[in-house]
């Protein structure tokens, strides 16, 4: 998987999710592991629900 990222300095921010960690990673592996994690407890939200309301808002419609 492609990790996107800024340079700040000496840390490296997730491009897709900035304000995560807003202090920043000190290694890429660290911030692709920080994402693996999240999409994988995102995963498991999904196969757990029963019912998903998706609702449009005014942009989007």
């Amino acid at each position: 998987m492609r990790v996107m990222s800024w340079q700040r300095g000496d840390q490296m921010l997730d491009a897709l999710r900035p304000t995560i960690e807003p202090d920043g990673y000190s290694w890429m592996s660290e911030m692709a592991a920080h994402r693996e994690h999240h999409l994988a407890c995102v995963c498991e939200c999904f196969e757990r629900m029963d019912v998903f309301v998706f609702t449009l808002g005014l942009m989007e419609a």
